[in-house]
């Protein structure tokens, strides 16, 4: 398996170990000398697992509002279908109905 390049800091160049949570951004040493100084951090190291959990929790309930909605979707291109359906359906029968006036 292939791991992924650190990230790095743009103005810096340098890794991206540190969290913010006051700007809920990663930040390198240098910036936390520079721009974050009295925000509230932790190395990734320590906070990931429990960003991880928290993200996970957030996600189950998205994950199932995507179920509820693609079912809908579904069955909204059903109804669409039917609807077609029909439709060609009556149009068929207007025609013929026309036909028989015209004769």
């Amino acid at each position: 398996i292939v791991q992924p390049e650190p990230m790095k800091c743009k103005e810096h160049q340098e890794q991206l170990k540190v969290y913010c949570f006051t700007c809920s951004q990663l930040v390198c040493l240098g910036c936390i000398v520079k721009d974050h100084r009295d925000h509230e951090f932790e190395f990734v190291s320590k906070c990931a697992p429990e960003i991880k959990l928290g993200l996970h929790e957030k996600l189950s309930p998205l994950q199932n509002a995507q179920a509820h909605i693609q079912d809908a979707r579904e069955k909204l291109r059903q109804k669409g279908n039917e609807i077609t359906a029909q439709g060609t359906h009556l149009e068929k029968v207007i025609n013929g109905s026309f036909d028989e006036i015209i004769e």
